[in-house]
């Protein structure tokens, strides 16, 4: 089924311009059937290792069912450290600790005197 559907892809990449032309209609139903087949063939496999399992396999089959799906990363910011304003380190474990030193960290207090010339509104002229 792979080469029939490369060479679907092909067939419908040279008829491009012709949004219309049946080889794009016949590549649709082949890679909606190749994608339909391998979902059967997953829940298949799935209910075959489910039967066959043997002792330990139950606790990964929990795990599986268990965790959701993603893509492996980290769900969780791990602890922050911080300079103290008297030299000692800070450890921020909670969420709000965090949340605070990722604010203070991303968006600093704007500068005392600001170096924007002040421009009024009624004339659009600099101060």
């Amino acid at each position: 089924m792979s080469d029939e559907l490369k060479h679907l892809r092909r067939q419908a990449y040279n008829f491009r311009a012709l949004p219309n032309h049946e080889a794009h209609a016949t590549l649709r139903e082949k890679e909606n059937l190749m994608s339909k087949e391998i979902q059967r063939t997953k829940e298949e496999h799935w209910k075959e290792w489910l039967n066959d399992m043997a002792g330990t396999d139950i606790w990964i089959a929990h795990k599986y069912i268990s965790n959701p799906g993603g893509d492996s990363g980290k769900t969780r910011i791990p602890m922050l450290c911080k300079t103290g304003p008297d030299g000692r380190i800070i450890q921020a474990s909670t969420n709000e600790e965090k949340s605070e030193v990722l604010a203070q960290a991303l968006f600093p207090p704007p500068p005392a005197i600001s170096t924007t010339p002040a421009v009024t509104h009624q004339t659009g002229l600099v101060q």
